[in-house]
């Protein structure tokens, strides 16, 4: 409430619009734009398995793993603080990078760490293989965050503020739909957990290869 009665519009004048349909219009547009929608389902698949380990993670540490409320908060802040170092690192790379080269890099490694956390599942449930390869899921959502988002605003022209209002509702969307499917399938093993986070960045990483030509 503060943000809308107090700070000033900045905006050109010339450049805003009353009509709210006109924003819906922009949407539409948007939507029917292969390139820019390219960058929002792949970005919101991305969520899908950072919202699959937001869900999943309590019981697999607390309840499958033994891990008390304390400690697990320490894993969770260190995964949060792997989102903040690839950022950074991945500000550090634009430049020697494009940033479709950076969103490549970012899907291909979470899909690989992706991969690995299901046969870790299936096979040892080795718990230092599954904390090693859930930050590396999480930490790429820095770098596929901050690539696709610029990315996708990059096509938006002058339709900016429904461009972000998409690219927020791909990631929420997607991420909502995922999060109680953890507890659906069940919360006694790390399977559940592992098999939607592979399976949403298997197909973010599908997604981008068979689209990223022509993004």
């Amino acid at each position: 409430m503060l943000a809308l009665t107090i700070l000033p519009e900045t905006l050109m004048v010339d450049q805003r619009t009353q009509a709210i349909g006109h924003a819906f219009r922009g949407m539409g547009e948007l939507v029917k734009t292969k390139s820019f929608m390219t960058y929002v389902l792949t970005q919101g698949l991305v969520y899908g398995a950072l919202f699959s380990y937001i869900s999943g993670s309590t019981f697999v540490y607390q309840q499958y793993y033994g891990l008390s409320a304390g400690v697990f908060s320490i894993f969770y802040a260190v995964n949060g603080l792997g989102i903040v170092l690839i950022t950074k690192l991945t500000g550090n790379l634009i430049g020697k990078y494009t940033e479709k080269q950076l969103l490549s890099v970012a899907i291909t490694i979470g899909t690989l760490a992706g991969g690995v956390l299901l046969a870790n599942a299936l096979t040892l449930n080795n718990f230092w293989i599954m904390v090693v390869g859930l930050w590396i899921v999480v930490g790429m959502v820095g770098m596929v965050n901050t690539t696709a988002t610029s990315l996708g605003m990059q096509q938006s022209g002058q339709q900016a503020g429904s461009a972000s209002a998409l690219l927020g509702l791909g990631m929420n969307a997607i991420g909502g739909i995922m999060s109680p499917l953890v507890g659906a399938f069940g919360t006694t093993s790390p399977l559940p957990m592992a098999s939607l986070i592979i399976a949403a960045e298997l197909a973010a990483y599908l997604l981008w290869t068979m689209n990223k030509q022509t993004a």
